[in-house]
């Protein structure tokens, strides 16, 4: 009947807000437990942070942590892929706005030294905490590394095609200077390193 029809559409569009709010709220509390998780393992590093600690920085229950990340290295690894993918973005973003090859190399190379400062600044991260982080994040950092690589790498090809560069090998010498970079990022990261980032700028000029 008309009734038992209505009565069955009534029944589904609860079924269905059900759903969407538990996935609204499910996509709340990951996003709070990733900002906490960000927060204490910059401040205590990853041995020291618990799941206590972040569970209750995001204002949920342990129990909620886990129904979202197994473990915590699971949260670490999500949690520094989340930071890098947007930094890489960030510095896609600066690179586009230089017009020249020259430019947008120096953009590149200034660009990311500066957002590494940047980062730790926001963050806050403990001196203690540097080495461990830095050595505990590399292996989940993958993807944003090849994104950086390919990105200096498309800017030599430009430079070559416009024939304010001679690289034979861009792909090689795009590879070994973002290993370079790669090796600083400890430097960027601990305390002093604004004092880095000056003398950098006095060696340039």
């Amino acid at each position: 009947t008309r009734d038992a029809l209505a009565s069955m559409n009534d029944s589904i569009t609860k079924v269905v807000i059900q759903f969407q709010n538990r996935d609204a709220m499910g996509s709340e509390h990951r996003e709070a437990i990733l900002n906490a998780a960000i927060e204490i393992f910059a401040r205590f590093g990853f041995k020291k942070a618990s799941i206590d600690d972040i569970a209750r920085r995001a204002g949920i229950g342990k129990g909620t942590v886990y129904l979202h990340f197994e473990s915590k290295e699971e949260l670490f690894g999500e949690a520094v892929r989340r930071i890098w993918v947007k930094a890489v973005a960030d510095l896609e973003a600066v690179v586009k706005q230089a017009r020249t090859p020259q430019a947008k190399v120096r953009a590149f190379l200034e660009g990311r030294q500066l957002q590494q400062i940047q980062i730790a600044a926001h963050l806050r991260i403990s001196e203690e905490a540097v080495v461990e982080l830095v050595a505990l994040a590399e292996p989940h950092l993958r993807m944003s590394r090849e994104r950086e690589a390919a990105l200096l790498e498309e800017i030599i090809k430009e430079g070559n095609t416009k024939g304010v560069f001679a690289v034979r090998s861009p792909r090689l010498v795009a590879a070994g200077m973002t290993a370079c970079l790669h090796g600083l990022d400890a430097h960027c990261i601990e305390p002093g390193a604004a004092d880095l980032q000056v003398a950098l700028a006095e060696v340039d000029e």
